[in-house]
């Protein structure tokens, strides 16, 4: 491309290959269409697709019948141990923790992984 700081929909600064390149990749879902007929051509394109993804998808009746969604997952984040360190360093102005903190921290970190 000869400008990589386009304005969408402004395709008049750029050559005949450009503007037909961006307009199949809007037509074709590859960069977010812009006009009416951009994303009616997208539609008719992946109808199968859209018809299919819908079909997956509960009804709002069927969500409200069972009362509550479920929560099936859970975020459990990786802890860098150098990371905790600095961190807990930080919040003590720079200090280094002394040997009773560090044993405290120690007996704290078995707690909580006993529980």
């Amino acid at each position: 491309m000869t400008d990589l700081k386009l304005v969408p929909g402004n395709l008049d600064n750029l050559s005949e290959f450009e503007r037909r390149l961006i307009k199949s990749l809007r037509g074709n879902g590859h960069l977010f269409p812009l006009s009416d007929e951009e994303i009616q051509h997208f539609e008719d394109c992946h109808d199968k697709e859209i018809r299919r993804a819908i079909s997956k998808v509960p009804s709002a009746d069927d969500i409200l019948k069972r009362g509550r969604i479920e929560k099936n997952w859970t975020i459990i984040p990786s802890v860098d141990e150098d990371i905790s360190k600095n961190m807990a360093q930080a919040a003590r102005e720079g200090k280094t923790p002394t040997d009773a903190i560090k044993q405290k921290m120690l007996d704290d970190r078995n707690k909580s992984k006993n529980k």
